[in-house]
């Protein structure tokens, strides 16, 4: 970590290897890393640190086991919302702090390849999704309840990729 906007920098995890990092909009303190034990593990967890990151505790412990964690996206309204893609291909949900997990990409049988948080809706996510297809179609879906329910956007030749900000 950096204390002084990336002049000098202290090592806070010191094992490991750290995938991706969400910085929770609301409050700069909480920080949650997506940690493996080595790179390109399998073995995934969610780390989350609520000073700086001086501190780091694991807070996935109700997730399943053997899983990727890709991203980390944190609601802007929300410390405690967290959204992440694991691998294989699924979201999952916390809605207290990364303490219990809640699958939302069921319905994509494992073929979620990137997310995004909705910027203008609160509620809202994006899901890029594979086709099993030979022709590899990419298709894009819209929650506007949190990934409870999802609408159909859109199909295109290839991947879409969603962008973390504005999608």
């Amino acid at each position: 970590r950096s204390l002084d906007f990336g002049q000098n920098f202290q090592a806070v995890v010191t094992s490991g290897y750290v995938e991706h990092l969400a910085v929770a909009p609301s409050n700069d303190q909480v920080i949650y890393a997506g940690w493996h034990p080595q790179y390109n593990s399998n073995v995934g967890q969610i780390r989350k640190t609520i000073d700086g990151g001086q501190t780091w505790q694991q807070v996935d412990l109700d997730l399943p086991a053997g899983r990727r964690i890709i991203e980390v996206r944190v609601t802007p309204q929300d410390e405690n919302c967290v959204y992440i893609l694991t691998g294989p291909r699924d979201i999952f949900r916390s809605d207290d702090g990364g303490a219990h997990w809640v699958s939302l990409g069921s319905m994509f049988n494992n073929r979620v390849i990137d997310m995004a948080l909705d910027p203008f809706d609160p509620d809202g996510l994006y899901a890029s999704v594979t086709d099993p297809s030979a022709f590899n179609q990419g298709h894009l879906y819209h929650s506007d309840d949190r990934g409870v329910t999802w609408s159909y956007l859109a199909q295109q030749g290839g991947f879409i990729w969603t962008h973390s900000q504005i999608p």
